[in-house]
């Protein structure tokens, strides 16, 4: 059982943690930190903003896997959770990863990838992060569910 910390820093009353989502469940499973009852409470978010495309994705690309020593404080943590909760949710797409740790060891590909930022930074004007591009495309109304919602129908 998975328990929730309540209450403040006195008293810590146990509750059994309630997954909320089906992703919430798979981060879960596979040890990711996007998943309240670890670390982070992105899982919810992804759900409500994914679940009504996820039959329609056929490719999805996480940048950022993790490894080893950033996500030390999860319990036996393998590279690669996200990656494995992604798949199961999405069961009719290609899942990929890419992280900068593996590419930080090869000159040509730390060079390429500095490259792509530049002239990514050039063609689309690129100032903050998260910046989401979409079909070649920035998207510039200011991220929210309803303005990624809205977009994402326009494209399906």
């Amino acid at each position: 059982m998975i328990f929730n910390f309540t209450g403040d820093s006195t008293t810590n009353v146990k509750e059994p943690y309630v997954f909320k989502t089906e992703l919430c469940e798979l981060f879960y499973k596979y040890g990711a930190d996007k998943c309240p009852a670890i670390r982070h409470s992105y899982s919810p978010e992804y759900y409500t903003l994914l679940k009504e495309y996820k039959s329609q994705f056929t490719d999805i690309l996480e940048i950022g896997v993790g490894n080893d020593c950033q996500l030390r404080y999860v319990f036996e943590y393998i590279p690669g959770a996200s990656l494995r909760a992604w798949r199961d949710f999405f069961t009719d797409a290609n899942v990929y990863g890419i992280d900068i740790d593996k590419c930080i060891n090869n000159k040509k590909i730390e060079d390429y990838i500095l490259e792509d930022r530049i002239e990514a930074v050039k063609k689309f004007k690129l100032n903050s992060t998260p910046t989401i591009i979409i079909n070649k495309k920035k998207f510039d109304k200011p991220l929210n569910y309803k303005n990624l919602k809205k977009t994402l129908e326009k494209l399906i």
